[in-house]
C-alpha cells in the first residue's frame, strides 16, 4: 500500500521478479548465516530520489521507513535498471573503515536514507585535507611499492590515496614539474586527444594530482555525486511469506560394509599383484644371461 501519492502511480515489479534476484545473489548464504538473510523478513518500499529517479530498496522489518536507514547493497546486475532508471538496493549498509577511530560523524560514510546511484556525471577533484589513515604497504604491477590511505577531502567525505611507504603527513609534497610542463604541451598541441582526457591531464594540473605529484594533493570524490537522498517512499509489502530455501543436493549413499570390503579387498590384490611383477623384473635382472656373466676363476700359480 503506497503511503505517498505521487509514487502510488508507478507500477511495482512483480514480486516473484525481486524475490528471485535476491536468491540469486543471497541464496547461498543462508546456510551460513541463517535469519539474517531470512527474506521473509524483508519489505519492499518504492523510493525517489533527489535527482527524481525512482527504485526499490528492502529493509528488514517494515517499522523503521528507508529514510532512517542505511542502504547500500546493489543486487542489480547486467540486466535492465528498474524502472529504467537505477538499481535494486538492500539495506546492508557498508560501516565506514574510519569509524573504529571515530573520524567520521555518524560513524558512516553513507548517511542514513541515501542511495548509492549512478548517473554518469564526472567524479570531480577534491583537495584532500586529513591523511587519516595509513594502511598495509602494497605493490604496483611493476613491483613498485606504495601505501594506501583513507583520507579526508574537502567536501567532508572520506576518500582514498596512495603515497610512498617512506612518506608520512608534514614531509613536503614533491611535484614534478617536468611532468606538469610535457602535460600543459599535450594538451595545447594534440588536436586528437579526447575532451575527457582532455579535461582529466587539465585538472591533474589545477589540483596538482597523482600524476603530477607525489602524493597527490586531490582525488576524486564519487560520494559527491553518486550518494543520493530519499526524497519519497511507500511501503509495497514483504519480500516473502516464508521462506523459500532450496532444495536440499542430493547426496550419493554410503557403500555397505560388503561392497566396502569388495573394494579393499580388489586394492589388496591390485597392490599384491603389482608387487609380484616388481619382484619378477628383480629375479630377472640378478640372474646371468650368459657363461659371460659368470665370474673367471682366478689363475693358479703352477
Amino acid at each position: 500500500m503506497m503511503s505517498n501519492a505521487s509514487l502510488a502511480t508507478i507500477q511495482p515489479r512483480p514480486r516473484e521478479t525481486t524475490l528471485k534476484q535476491y536468491l540469486e545473489r543471497h541464496g547461498h548464504d543462508t546456510d551460513s548465516y541463517g535469519a539474517f538473510y531470512n527474506p521473509s523478513e524483508l519489505y519492499r518500499w518504492l523510493v525517489r530520489i533527489d535527482c527524481g529517479c525512482v527504485t526499490e530498496v528492502l529493509t528488514r522489518g517494515n517499522a523503521i521507513p528507508p529514510t532512517e536507514q542505511t542502504l547500500e547493497h546493489s543486487l542489480g546486475g547486467d540486466e535492465e535498471p528498474i524502472y529504467k532508471r537505477t538499481w535494486l538496493l538492500t539495506p546492508f549498509g557498508i560501516q565506514c573503515a574510519l569509524s573504529r577511530e571515530k573520524l567520521c560523524p555518524g560513524e558512516y560514510c553513507y548517511p542514513k536514507g541515501h542511495l548509492w546511484h549512478a548517473h554518469g556525471e564526472d567524479v570531480p577533484m577534491r583537495g584532500i585535507t586529513e591523511w587519516l589513515l595509513r594502511e598495509k604497504v602494497c605493490h604496483s604491477s611493476s613491483g613498485k611499492p606504495f601505501t594506501p590511505w583513507l583520507v579526508r577531502l574537502s567536501c567532508g567525505h572520506c576518500g582514498h590515496a596512495n603515497s610512498d611507504p617512506e612518506w608520512s603527513p608534514g614531509i613536503p609534497h614533491v611535484t614534478n614539474y617536468d611532468v606538469v610542463k610535457a602535460l600543459r604541451e599535450e594538451v595545447l598541441s594534440r588536436d586528437d586527444l579526447s575532451e575527457r582526457m582532455r579535461r582529466f591531464h587539465e585538472e591533474q594540473i589545477e589540483f596538482e594530482g597523482f600524476l603530477v605529484c607525489d602524493p597527490a594533493k586531490a582525488a576524486r570524490c564519487a560520494r559527491c555525486v553518486f550518494m543520493r537522498r530519499i526524497t519519497e517512499y511507500g511501503e509495497i509489502g514483504k519480500l516473502a511469506d516464508s521462506w523459500p530455501k532450496p532444495e536440499p543436493k542430493p547426496t550419493p549413499p554410503k557403500p555397505t560394509s560388503r561392497e566396502a570390503a569388495a573394494k579393499q579387498l580388489q586394492a589388496v590384490e591390485r597392490e599384491i599383484h603389482r608387487l609380484q611383477k616388481k619382484a619378477e623384473t628383480l629375479r630377472e635382472g640378478s640372474a646371468p644371461d650368459s657363461q659371460d656373466d659368470v665370474p673367471a676363476k682366478p689363475n693358479q700359480a703352477d
